[in-house]
């Protein structure tokens, strides 16, 4: 139960019935498990070029042998070659949930880090080019909105760099509000 509920694991090629059943009601889902080789695992961004102090979703995807392609992201054992330029989280073993955060990448130093994946026998890798610059400005936007009571919106933060370089890191800042009786903001 809990945070591995639905999580379904193949194991040999056939057919099986899934059945989730609440409330009273049931609903049944096929499922084919089919037996195709991985040709390749393909990651993007192929190209990461960022700051340090930033992070960024890598995503994967098997290549079968039958030329469909499966999503592989949680999946996959993730690995940075240069840790200490940037780190890459594999996830906990078992636990399905910290799984879902698999492919995220942290910047530490300026430098370059191979990424890979390994998934089915196959790897794939992507490079990050973490750039030393220093940060210029910090834009929001929308920028002094008016807005009417009950409205919701996202403020995107961006960062403006010495090099004219810009980045959103509206992730990665910390957002206060001045008075969260007026409008309160995500941390």
């Amino acid at each position: 139960g809990g945070g591995a509920a639905g999580w379904t694991q193949t194991l040999k090629p056939g057919e099986v019935t899934i059945t989730a059943t609440w409330g009273g009601k049931s609903v049944k889902a096929k499922l084919v498990v089919k037996k195709a080789e991985v040709k390749s695992i393909e990651i993007t961004p192929s190209q990461v070029v960022v700051v340090p102090g930033t992070y960024v979703k890598l995503h994967a995807v098997a290549v079968l042998s039958d030329n469909t392609t499966q999503q592989i992201t949680p999946a996959a054992s993730w690995v940075s070659d240069t840790p200490k330029v940037a780190t890459v989280f594999n996830g906990g073993q078992g636990n399905p949930q910290a799984n879902q955060n698999k492919g995220l990448v942290q910047t530490i130093s300026a430098g370059k880090a191979t990424i890979s994946a390994t998934w089915g026998g196959k790897t794939g890798s992507t490079t990050v080019t973490v750039q030393k610059v220093a940060l210029k400005e910090l834009q929001v936007t929308p920028f002094a909105p008016v807005l009417p009571v009950g409205f919701i919106t996202q403020l995107r933060a961006t960062a403006l760099f010495t090099d004219l370089s810009t980045q959103d890191m509206t992730p990665q800042v910390s957002w206060t509000s001045s008075d969260p009786s007026v409008a309160a903001v995500a941390a």
